[in-house]
């Protein structure tokens, strides 16, 4: 079962992984800087007409479309790699959650608190030493189950 679950928590990271790297893109649409750099490349192909405030204070800035289009480029390639990252480590987090519960310990599986036992009775048909005095098998959850 452990060598299951590392396989499955292996796989989780590369498929974590592969969503934040396609996801990248859509990462680097939230940074101004590429939007502007889009915005601009559709004014200069004429597929807008008016400008906005954003773009109308790059034009007079005189820096060159190619510079920002080269900016927007790099920023994409980050939020790419960023995305990559992000996401093996979402897929790393919940792989180890996922063998972290279901790890079998060697204990007795119930502890009792007697500081917090409120005496309210629910653990009795679950106790585990309450089943072995009544010679139970550990595998019925309920009284009725016996008969």
């Amino acid at each position: 079962m452990n060598a299951k679950l590392i396989l499955l928590t292996a796989l989780l990271v590369l498929a974590g992984g592969l969503a934040g790297y396609a996801a990248g893109p859509l990462f680097a649409r939230a940074h101004p800087r590429v939007r502007l750099a889009a915005r601009i490349a559709r004014e200069n192909r004429g597929d807008l007409q008016e400008t906005t405030l954003s773009s109308a204070a790059f034009r007079e800035s005189g820096e060159s479309p190619q510079a920002l289009y080269a900016e927007a480029r790099d920023i994409r390639g980050s939020m790419t790699i960023g995305g990559l990252l992000f996401g093996a480590w979402v897929g790393l987090v919940v792989g180890l959650k996922v063998i972290y519960t279901a790890r079998e310990d060697g204990g007795e599986g119930y502890q009792i608190v007697p500081s917090m036992c409120v005496a309210c009775g629910r653990c009795y048909e679950s106790c585990p030493h309450e089943r072995q005095r009544r010679g139970r098998a550990a595998g019925f959850q309920n009284s009725r189950e016996e008969i």
